[in-house]
């Protein structure tokens, strides 16, 4: 985990955001 592209975390919280709306 040491060139972890920012896009993947804000598409992570996205789903979940999506998700847990």
């Amino acid at each position: 985990m040491k060139k972890v592209p920012q896009i993947s975390l804000e598409t992570a919280v996205s789903h979940i955001k999506s998700g847990d709306t």
